[in-house]
């Protein structure tokens, strides 16, 4: 019994923080990240998730070889909210997983590889507090913390871009 004792409480704690008229959910598209689904388990703290599987093919080219890529993204993000209201600045850190496999046509050799990724965000956040229309906008930035291709090799590359922006919309709710 003790065992389920503290996430109990741990769960009743952040279920009485919120308050009663802000939203817990928010559903909303990240550009360039793509959709995601995020929850506020407290006041200024809020997980999301997302994930997107796309396939391009490169078969408009009027000669031969076509290049077909497919990836998935996963990504878990936390946010630290700080003000009260509509407008609010937002820190946080997102974890990214990235599979990736390309092949060319009629060959059956597959380049595949993955890359884990950390991203850090510092924004701005409009919500209205009773649900509804979402807008977030901010920079982030991007550092790599594995790459590994078909050849096993690992880059050591961290923060090879600059921050860039990211602009986010949506709608929450309860």
């Amino acid at each position: 019994m003790k065992k389920y004792l503290f996430p109990l409480v741990f769960m009743y704690l952040c279920c009485d923080v919120v308050r009663a008229n802000e939203p817990l959910w928010s559903l909303a598209i990240e550009f360039p990240t793509g959709p995601f689904l995020e929850y506020r388990f407290a006041d200024q703290h809020a997980l999301a998730f997302s994930f997107v599987d796309f396939v391009d093919r490169d078969d408009h080219n009027d000669h031969p070889p076509y290049l077909s890529q497919h990836t998935q993204n996963s990504a878990l993000r936390y946010l630290w909210l700080a003000g009260d209201g509509n407008h609010r600045y937002e820190l946080g850190l997102a974890l990214l997983y990235m599979d990736e496999n390309l092949r060319l046509t009629g060959q059956a050799a597959v380049l595949s590889g993955h890359e884990v990724n950390a991203r850090f965000y510092a924004g701005y956040r409009y919500e209205d507090t009773d649900g509804g229309f979402q807008l977030r906008t901010g920079l982030t930035a991007f550092s790599e913390l594995a790459d590994h291709d078909a050849d096993k090799r690992y880059s050591d590359e961290t923060f090879k871009t600059l921050p860039w922006p990211y602009l986010s919309l949506g709608w929450s709710f309860r």
